[in-house]
């Protein structure tokens, strides 16, 4: 994290959008324990102070992956599936990947 924000452009914009995006999670996780995890949180501040802006969109695309996952997953174990818990951090890795060589 040190890294990513001292060797860019902005630092303090780097502090800024990674206080962000860790805070989009940091609420819930907060507020609703167990719905989202503290190292999703962490990961979401990494990935703004790296992505700085697009970490928006990168946010976007991880949660849009994540929701079709989660949606695989009630499809085919029905009401048994709301019991099981889906980790956030590989569907949000891909959205980083997306910005990153896409973006």
């Amino acid at each position: 994290l040190l890294l990513a924000v001292v060797s860019g452009p902005d630092p303090l914009a780097a502090c800024g959008w990674a206080v962000a995006a860790a805070a989009v999670f940091a609420l819930p996780a907060g507020f609703a324990p167990g719905s989202v995890g503290w190292g999703d949180v962490k990961l979401a501040g990494l990935m703004g102070a790296a992505l700085g802006a697009e970490v928006a969109l990168a946010l976007a695309v991880g949660l849009t992956a994540g929701g079709v996952i989660a949606i695989g997953i009630l499809a085919r174990h029905r009401g048994a599936a709301r019991h099981r818990s889906l980790p956030l951090a590989p569907p949000l890795a891909l959205g980083s990947a997306w910005v990153l060589l896409l973006g």
